[in-house]
């Protein structure tokens, strides 16, 4: 009677005999204790890794994403930035069922908060949090914005649109940030 710890898991032999079949070798668990260890001590010598962690790597490599995929991915990210857009939006906006909304904001306390980005998909605009995601997104054009390909022109759009409303948020009034705006006229200020 053969015990059932010998028999091996048919989901897992199932999963990395396909793996194996295109020429990839299969990972073991001291490869990987072996790549955690490198990564938690910041080891120098993960830079030349052993034999056992080359198989490791190799495989994670071979795994990843194609530039394709990242690709379409940035192009969805900020095409979700449009279609958060508040105020009066511009002709090349990408998402036509989208239209101008908010553009009434500021104007019960006499300033012009049009603009700017709602956060989660509400009638509600967030400064803070705003000028975090803004300062995010600017910062990946800075560091990779020579790999966004096509997309560069809309992400520097998404960061003007979003610098243009903050920048009204807090000059608009001396002393005044205007830190929400909230369905049309209802305003926070600090």
């Amino acid at each position: 009677m053969e015990s059932s710890s010998k028999r091996p898991n048919p989901r897992l032999n199932d999963d990395w005999g396909k793996r194996r079949e295109i020429g990839q070798p299969k990972i073991n668990s001291s490869s990987l204790l072996l790549s955690r260890i490198a990564i938690q001590r910041r080891c120098t010598s993960f830079l030349f890794p052993p034999k056992e962690m080359q198989e490791s790597l190799t495989i994670h490599l071979s795994l990843a994403f194609t530039w394709q995929e990242y690709h379409e991915a940035l192009e969805k990210s900020i095409l979700f930035f449009e279609g958060q857009r508040s105020g009066k939006l511009p002709s090349n906006q990408r998402l036509t069922w989208r239209g101008d909304s908010g553009l009434s904001d500021g104007s019960s306390y006499h300033v012009d908060l049009v603009g700017g980005y709602y956060d989660a998909g509400d009638n509600v605009k967030f400064g803070l949090p705003m000028a975090f995601t803004t300062t995010l997104l600017a910062w990946s054009v800075i560091e990779f914005g020579s790999s966004m390909m096509d997309q560069i022109d809309n992400a520097r759009a998404a960061i003007r649109w979003s610098t243009d409303y903050l920048l009204k948020a807090a000059t608009t009034t001396p002393d005044t940030l205007y830190v929400q705006t909230l369905i049309e006229d209802y305003i926070s200020r600090v």
